[in-house]
């Protein structure tokens, strides 16, 4: 159900969008062992090219990905370029929090979260 509404939607922001009325929870239902490094690599294409990102459905999603049981082993696999657009993300991420950090620590965004993702990716 999710890979085939989530190939439906082409543009990034309705990707976002989708992901947002899906739900972590169900997210977190379907993705528990693995998550597909192409699923990967097409959440993080989606994160970078959506002008209008909601941070904190990024940094929700990132941080249940890298929750699943087999991330490591995924992340090893990820190719050099997969790698740059991860640490593009990271940027981003961090720049948006620098911009409004207030309102998105109450939210549960912080600095510590993002720095804790791009850990677990092996990027900067």
């Amino acid at each position: 159900e999710f890979h085939e509404c989530w190939r439906h939607h082409k543009a990034p922001c309705d990707k976002i969008l989708f992901i947002k009325e899906f739900g972590q929870s169900k997210l977190k239902e379907i993705f528990t062992t693995e998550v597909p490094s192409e699923l990967i690599v097409d959440f993080v294409h989606t994160f970078n090219h959506c002008e209008a990102l909601d941070i904190i459905v990024a940094v929700e999603t990132l941080e249940l990905l890298i929750e699943t049981k087999r991330f490591s082993l995924t992340v090893e696999f990820l190719s050099r370029s997969e790698k740059q657009a991860l640490s593009k993300l990271m940027e981003r991420l961090r720049t948006s929090l620098a911009d409004n950090q207030q309102n998105l620590a109450e939210t549960g965004v912080t600095e510590e979260k993002i720095e804790n993702i791009a850990k677990r990716f092996k990027v900067h």
